[in-house]
């Protein structure tokens, strides 16, 4: 936690529906009449229907036909000092308010608010820290959902601003105050807490082992240790650590398992064969079975197995087991369990809680059934260990969570938010169950065979999120029961890339002013939010950047790829400044960024940690966004490495034979579209079926951009990088008759920062080229032969249609079909 200062307020209210929901305070309706003092639009939204899915999604739609899209939700419902539920289904009703609805309402109010670039705040009442200072104020575990699924939707919905804000007990009118500000705050902050008039934010930071003497805690010999989940994936991989000869464990999952597997499949490893056998198995019954069918029966099989030589393993290791099939979020099943459990053995001395299941999907098209298998297993599993377990005799709660709910996960919004709610769940054990020592890790993947599926571990891999060694994941439990301290409950265990590692505290990159004075596209420092995400704004104006009116297609200003190339690498420097861009990779137009009418646009750049791209290098995928729609106009990932290559020479023989050359007015005056600070080809050498030779000028930023620093300098020279394309223009309008734009840049890499006027040799080569794409590569090299820059892969549409951007209709005529 780290005093977070509210941002100036928004001066105009929002434009558009405010929803709310009904608390147990009153705060919804004070809320309102504030919002509706200010100018702005505000509903409140009955509690009760926020039990009721269908009349809760009802309500919205009628309020939405009445007042028109939805620009704000604010959800209310966890500010609620409700009692313990006494079984499950009032539970189910506490969570229903607390956190499905908000699913609900996100679902229904989505697509306004993506549109409207809209907000969501969520308030809880844990205590204003959200229970982390050992007072988990008179709300619920339940109320603490809302971080991990509001994170996840800020993944999905790039653009929406969204805020878990918690409260202790106060007033309805100094929490409402509160809410107005943080709908209108200008920063990212995604978690905030008010504690005695001051407003927190909280993120994970990075912290050594603490040695805490006399607090170590051993597995021994008599222990009873209850492991939901336990005999396969990682839980499994944690009980190998702690097994002790002579212990007991108890084993409980969802597969059941016979002693023995059938003749049909018994030895049988082949998938293939498994399969095959499956389908003569039903052919000769007379059933029709699926693909789906079969590959259910396959895993089944593959589990089966798994768990039985686990049994066999922890009992060749001299523990007692067992292993019981239980549906944990069955209250009759799970409590009978636990009731036999201490019938027969007098205590449980340890928990590994590692229930859990993924059904990944985005939250547009995420089922309420699947919502609800994903998070009751985790939650309501947590909810009957809470209320049946006997803390008196328990020494160990070891609940695993996951960094999903820490950072939000695409397509597991249910996923995230389950797991939050188990961090709070383990805050208030830590408070109310004095004898307990509880630990609550939230881990990262793991390279294992579990419940991460490898398209879950490829996400995570995208922002730098690297899958756990089992040994180290074991080491490290190990090591926190022997060293940690007792009061470090909520714990982060995961494997982050230097780009990944949230920043401390998160806000304007470090150093980012002095490397920000060195770039001449980007103005304003990015800000780097708890979520990872780097953003900044930047306006394009024909007045500031007046290289925009030399590169017009039929009349209308329009951002050349090279130049969002160039926008995104200096967006991406400014925000890692400790590395140095080294390269663009994949980059894509998605739609054409124009200055219709000439008029300004304004556009926000997003930037995110991607995949490990190795001990040197990090990766990152910017994007360039309309700030209204979130509908993307250029990607990229951006290469950024140690500063310093060495010089090399490219093995690319120039063109012979008797290929004709060109000049530089000839090529501008007859085929190439760009203005005066395009213009940089000096001439073309030599031209034939496999591609262009040809020598380029490095173009001034100074002489493109106003108000550019002193000092400043390209990343990828956008002039030269241009000039290098032209030369496709010249080959298509000789070899094709057809003019083309580029579409896609498969690698862009620059070795050293070119000096205005510096002159360069360009070949081109083209690869590919059918009748609607043309592919080529580009080598650049300085007078001395040393290459500068390449690229490599270049796609772009080529079609007779664009020939009308060539400088003259008369042209035409004058093209060679080749």
């Amino acid at each position: 936690a780290r005093p977070a200062p509210l941002s100036p307020v928004a001066p105009e209210p929002p434009r558009g529906l405010v929803l709310i929901t009904e608390d147990e305070l009153g705060v919804a309706a004070v809320l309102a009449g504030e919002l509706r003092a200010a100018g702005a639009e505000a509903e409140v939204l009955d509690r009760d229907l926020l039990t009721d899915p269908e009349r809760l999604v009802e309500a919205v739609a009628a309020l939405r036909e009445r007042h028109g899209p939805v620009v704000r939700l604010v959800h209310l419902g966890a500010l609620d000092p409700t009692p313990w539920p006494e079984d499950l289904d009032a539970w189910h009703r506490v969570t229903e308010r607390h956190c499905k609805s908000l699913f609900h309402l996100a679902q229904s109010c989505g697509e306004d608010l993506r549109r409207a670039q809209g907000r969501i705040v969520a308030a809880s009442l844990l205590g204003g820290q959200f229970g982390r200072d050992g007072h988990c104020g008179p709300g619920l575990p339940s109320g603490g959902g809302h971080t991990g699924m509001l994170k996840t939707l800020a993944i999905e919905w790039p653009g929406i601003g969204v805020r878990a804000v918690d409260f202790p007990m106060a007033p309805p009118g100094e929490i409402a105050a509160a809410l107005v500000g943080e709908l209108c705050a200008d920063d990212d902050e995604a978690e905030v807490g008010y504690r005695e008039g001051q407003r927190l934010a909280f993120y994970p930071v990075e912290k050594p082992l603490a040695v805490a003497p006399g607090h170590g805690l051993a597995p021994a010999a008599d222990w009873v240790v209850l492991a939901i989940g336990g005999a396969r994936g990682i839980t499994a991989e944690i009980l190998r650590e702690l097994i002790v000869p002579g212990m007991t464990l108890i084993l409980v999952g969802r597969t059941e398992v016979a002693d023995s597997e059938e003749p049909l499949t018994r030895g049988v490893t082949d998938v293939a064969e498994l399969r095959r056998r499956f389908i003569e198995q039903a052919q000769g019954a007379g059933e029709k079975a699926t693909p789906v069918q079969i590959e259910r029966r396959v895993r089944r099989v593959q589990r089966q197995r798994v768990i039985r030589e686990t049994l066999e393993e922890f009992g060749a290791r001299g523990a007692k087991v067992e292993y019981h099939a239980v549906d944990v979020t069955s209250a009759a099943a799970f409590t009978d369990l636990l009731a036999d459990v201490y019938h027969r053995f007098g205590r449980i001395d340890a928990v590994v809680q590692g229930a859990g299941v993924i059904e990944d999907r985005l939250l547009v098209d995420k089922t309420r059934a699947s919502f609800d298998r994903v998070y009751d297993t985790k939650v309501d599993s947590t909810y009957l260990l809470c209320r049946h377990l006997r803390p008196e005799s328990l020494r160990l709660m070891l609940i695993f969570s996951s960094v999903a709910g820490r950072t939000g996960n695409r397509g597991q919004a249910d996923y995230a938010a389950a797991n939050e709610v188990l961090n709070r769940f383990a805050w208030w054990m830590h408070e109310h169950w004095s004898g307990t020592r509880v630990i609550s890790i939230n881990w990262g993947p793991w390279d294992v065979v579990g419940m991460a599926s490898e398209e879950v571990n490829r996400q995570f891999r995208e922002r730098g999120v690297i899958p756990i060694q089992p040994e180290l994941g074991r080491r490290f439990v190990r090591e926190e029961l022997e060293n940690g301290s007792p009061d470090e409950v909520e714990i982060v265990s995961s494997i982050f890339t230097v780009a990944a590692i949230p920043r401390e505290p998160p806000g304007v990159a470090a150093d980012g002013q002095e490397v920000l004075d060195r770039l001449p596209m980007i103005r304003r420092l990015p800000q780097v939010g708890t979520d990872g995400v780097a953003r900044t704004t930047c306006r394009l104006s024909l007045k500031e950047a007046p290289y925009l009116d030399d590169h017009r297609l039929d009349g209308t200003p329009v951002v050349p790829a090279v130049g969002a190339m160039e926008l995104m690498a200096e967006f991406v420097q400014a925000a890692w400044p400790e590395w140095q861009v080294t390269g663009v990779r994949d980059l894509r137009v998605l739609q054409g960024l124009l200055l219709e009418g000439d008029r300004d646009r304004q556009v926000t750049l997003t930037g995110r940690a991607a995949s490990h791209a190795g001990a040197g290098s990090v990766e990152v995928e910017a994007t360039i966004l309309d700030p209204e729609s979130g509908r993307p106009y250029y990607r990229a990932t951006v290469v950024l490495g140690a500063v310093g290559h060495e010089p090399r020479r490219v093995g690319v023989e120039p063109l012979g034979g008797e290929a004709p050359g060109m000049s530089s007015e000839e090529i501008y005056g007859l085929h190439c579209f760009q203005g005066p600070r395009f213009r940089l080809l000096q001439g073309v050498s030599a031209i034939d079926e496999q591609g262009v030779d040809a020598v380029v000028v490095a173009s001034d930023a100074r002489e493109w951009l106003r108000g550019c620093p002193e000092g400043a300098s390209w990343l990828f020279d956008p002039g030269v990088a241009d000039a290098s394309l032209q030369t496709m223009v010249l080959w298509c309008r000789r070899h094709r008759g057809s003019y083309p734009l580029p579409s896609r840049f498969g690698r862009v890499e620059v070795h050293r920062r070119l000096v205005p006027g510096e002159r360069l040799s360009v070949c081109c080569r083209v690869r590919e080229v059918t009748d609607k794409i043309v592919t080529a590569d580009y080598w650049l090299t300085d007078t001395d032969g040393r290459l500068v820059m390449e690229m490599v892969g270049i796609t772009g549409t080529h079609s007779r249609s664009l020939n009308r951007l060539a400088p003259a209709e008369e042209t035409r005529g004058k093209v060679h079909t080749g």
